[in-house]
């Protein structure tokens, strides 16, 4: 029995029905379609006002390409200059690895706990398209970094490593990934992850990150555990 997929293990989390719990309870398949319009009502801001031309049932179209920022999360993150140092030394690593971030601006998450340097993680969003039912984002973790214990209700997500190596424990079970391994996560299941050994980012492709589904094991973070 596999809880998600880890390096090839399959038969959890079918996208397109529903995905088996670890109790043996089933979870349905949430659709977001149509719940949030975006970008008026989607809790977005730094919208970047640029168009793209498609072709939408024979037609042609413009579509508005926005950058996603989550301004749910502003009052825990850093702030000022230790956020401008944060943001540098992660952009030194990624720079050092020869990678480019997605553009925008990147939230530099410390969980309301104020203890960045062990409780945080960096993300650089792609798209958070709660329309479409789909978003991207990297987390980059500093060595030794972790981001808390929690869960979802809604959003189902999968974690690829792109770089370093990550620890994670998931419903009290405990596993490393490895570069270039992936883990899928089903909604109700507790987890955490760390930067194991070094630095590391991750790639998390999921169901839109939504305000409020994000339930913390410590009630210190966000709003009684909940952000």
């Amino acid at each position: 029995a596999c809880p998600g997929y880890v390096s090839g293990c399959r038969g959890v989390g079918d996208p397109f029905g529903e995905t088996p719990h670890p109790k043996g309870t089933r979870v349905n398949k949430v659709r977001l379609r149509g719940l949030i319009a975006q970008p008026a009502q989607a809790g977005l801001v730094n919208l970047d006002r640029q168009f793209i031309a498609a072709t939408r049932d024979g037609k042609e179209t413009r579509v508005r390409m926005a950058q996603p920022t989550a301004d749910w999360t502003l009052d825990f993150e850093l702030q000022g200059g230790e956020r401008a140092a944060a943001l540098a030394d992660a952009a030194g690593v990624l720079a050092d690895w020869g990678l480019t971030m997605p553009p925008g601006e990147p939230l530099a998450i410390h969980f309301g706990l104020n203890d960045f340097s062990r409780i945080g993680e960096v993300e650089y969003w792609i798209v958070n398209d709660r329309t479409n039912d789909y978003c991207g984002k990297f987390l980059f973790l500093f060595a030794g970094q972790r981001c808390p214990l929690h869960y979802h209700k809604i959003k189902d997500e999968t974690f690829f490593v792109v770089k370093g190596r990550v620890s994670m424990e998931v419903n009290g079970a405990s596993l490393t990934l490895a570069e270039g391994e992936t883990y899928k996560m089903a909604p109700g299941w507790k987890h955490s992850f760390a930067a194991d050994g070094g630095h590391a980012l991750v790639l998390e492709v999921s169901l839109p990150s939504l305000p409020e589904d994000n339930f913390f094991e410590d009630t210190r973070i966000g709003r009684d555990g909940v952000i």
